[in-house]
This record gives structure tokens, sequence and C-alpha cells, in this order.
């Protein structure tokens, strides 16, 4: 985003977790983007219940 560009304090971390986090739930996140158009995110969530762990 343009606080990246803006500021270089910023990690670029931030898209990496959101995918890790999703992956290990089963989830998925979707990102398209066109210039002048604008950026859409989309969670994919797995609706099967989490088994217990043991």
């Amino acid at each position: 985003g343009s606080t990246g560009r803006n500021y270089h304090e910023s990690t670029g971390m931030g898209l990496y977790l959101v995918r890790e986090v999703c992956s290990r739930l089963g989830h998925r996140v979707e990102i398209d983007s066109a210039p002048e158009q604008g950026t859409t995110v989309r969670f994919v969530f797995d609706a099967r219940p989490l088994r217990p762990s043991v």
C-alpha cells in the first residue's frame, strides 16, 4: 500500500502472515488488484468442523 511507499519502515510481513494463518487453518485468501480500480481481498473459509486435538 501507500504506507510502505511513503514510510520505509514497513516490513512487508502482513500478507505473508495472513497467508500462513489461513493455510494453517485450512482457509484461503484471494487477492485481486488492478491499477486505478483498487484491490479486492476475499477470505474463503472451510466449513468443515475442526477435529479436536489430542
